[in-house]
């Protein structure tokens, strides 16, 4: 008994085809994606590198936005008084960005976390400064100092309630008068 295949050569040579269109379209994909990253990765250390001439410790991680043509940067430090106009800085952070590495930085997100308590916050500003203490930045200092609300709860008479909200319709009525 005799089998006999027969091929389509047409056939066969348009699923080659096919095969290594796709091979080369997934192998296309990876380059670009590849790229991309590279791009970010370009990126966000010459944003390191940026606020490293200024003595300020950023970390920054940078992401692809429309095709890898533009990205957005996300910068996390800690608060600092020579940051307080991020707007300013981030415009010449894009300029700086786009002299140095050809790539638009469209955006840039800032972070400022507070980890620390404000006596912790203190001794690292002053440790920070070295011996001297000429370049202890107070900024998160000061903000902590400022921003030291207290409360106090007292117990009160149900006269003193009921005084209070007389005192508040007295206002309401005169007011609305």
């Amino acid at each position: 008994m005799t089998v006999t295949i027969a091929f389509n050569v047409a056939l066969l040579y348009l699923v080659a085809a096919n095969v290594l269109l796709i091979l080369g379209y997934v192998l296309f994909v990876r380059h670009r994606r590849r790229r991309r990253d590279a791009g970010a990765r370009e990126i966000a250390d010459t944003v390191v590198a940026f606020f490293a001439r200024n003595d300020l410790g950023v970390t920054a991680d940078c992401y692809p936005v429309v095709e890898g043509r533009r990205y957005e940067a996300a910068i996390e430090t800690e608060p600092h008084k020579k940051l307080r106009c991020s707007y300013i800085i981030e415009q010449a952070l894009i300029k700086h960005v786009q002299r140095t590495t050809g790539k638009r930085l469209d955006r840039v997100f800032w972070r400022f976390p507070i980890s620390r308590k404000p006596e912790e916050a203190a001794e690292a500003s002053v440790a920070a400064a070295g011996p001297s203490g000429a370049d202890a930045d107070s900024y998160l200092t000061d903000g902590f100092a400022q921003a030291q609300i207290t409360y106090q709860v007292d117990e009160g008479s149900w006269e003193q309630f009921e005084a209070a909200r007389r005192g508040e319709r007295e206002i309401a009525t005169a007011g609305g008068a």
